[in-house]
């Protein structure tokens, strides 16, 4: 991420989900957010989805970065 002038990733991803942590506190004590039904599964099965939707979207951010720091080399 030197290339494009920013040296601290793992700095902004904690900003990123301190925020949206601390948004996410704020909209429930607010009661903003709908009141989620009953769970039909397993926490373990949750916990998996989770598990599958972050690696796949780090896997999509390490991409997106590799393909932007392509297109700034050329």
């Amino acid at each position: 991420m030197g290339k494009v002038g920013f040296n601290f990733p793992i700095f902004l991803t904690f900003v990123h989900y301190i925020t949206a942590w601390l948004l996410l506190a704020i909209f429930k004590t607010l009661s903003v957010l709908p009141v989620s039904p009953p769970s039909k599964t397993t926490p373990f099965s949750s916990l998996f989805a989770l598990g599958a939707v972050m690696a796949f979207a780090s896997g999509l951010a390490n991409t997106s970065l590799q393909y932007n720091r392509f297109l700034l080399l050329h």
